[in-house]
């Protein structure tokens, strides 16, 4: 983002910065649109490997393709690395899937519902934390939550759907 006014070396700063970084991760994103999650996982341990200047932004990928793999266990080692280091949202997130994926669905709810606290326009974890309560067979609370996200978001057609379904 750029706040206007902005100058044309800011502008061409920010534009650099992202081809930079578009070229750093390419390895990665190569092996995640063949679909070759081991590969991304191993071309992001080889960018960590370098003392990465997008440590954290590796760190973030390397934890959604553990989860995306079900490995679950070691996508919440790394979320919690995370955290140790600074409190972010994404990670937060993370950590609720790997938790979620390990069966701890308590645990998963109450870190998805601290940042819907936390952060009320993170829409997706309202969605999150309704599916895990509807894994519980906790139906209304997921309805609850996810009528509060359509009330952010009325627009969204399928989170009214899974409103429905909840319902």
């Amino acid at each position: 983002y750029l706040i206007k006014p902005f100058t044309a070396d800011q502008l061409q700063a920010r534009l650099l910065k992202a081809i930079y970084k578009k070229n750093f991760f390419a390895p990665v994103y190569r092996k995640l649109d063949e679909g070759a999650y081991v590969g991304a996982l191993n071309a992001c341990d080889r960018l960590l490997a370098n003392r990465s200047p997008f440590e954290l932004d590796v760190l973030r990928l390397k934890g959604e393709v553990l989860n995306v793999l079900g490995r679950h266990t070691e996508a919440e080692e790394i979320y919690r690395e995370v955290l140790a280091r600074k409190s972010v949202p994404w990670a937060r997130m993370g950590l609720a899937v790997a938790l979620r994926g390990r069966k701890d669905l308590d645990e998963a709810a109450s870190l998805a519902r601290a940042v819907v606290d936390e952060i009320p326009e993170y829409l997706s974890a309202y969605d999150f934390l309704a599916g895990v309560h509807e894994e519980m067979d906790r139906l209304d609370e997921a309805q609850s939550i996810l009528l509060q996200a359509a009330g952010i978001s009325p627009k969204n057609a399928a989170r009214q759907r899974m409103v429905g379904d909840v319902a």
